[in-house]
């Protein structure tokens, strides 16, 4: 199992190592995903 951290202003770890984000400025070609469920009912 992966594990995340995050700290405020110092950065994002996936099992120790940083992580970051990309330089999109347009969402059509962005993946986004949450960790909440989703139920469309």
């Amino acid at each position: 199992m992966s594990e995340f951290a995050a700290i405020r202003n110092g950065g994002t770890e996936l099992d120790g190592r940083p992580i970051r984000v990309t330089g999109r400025d347009d969402l059509s070609k962005a993946l986004i995903a949450t960790g909440f469920s989703y139920d469309r009912h």
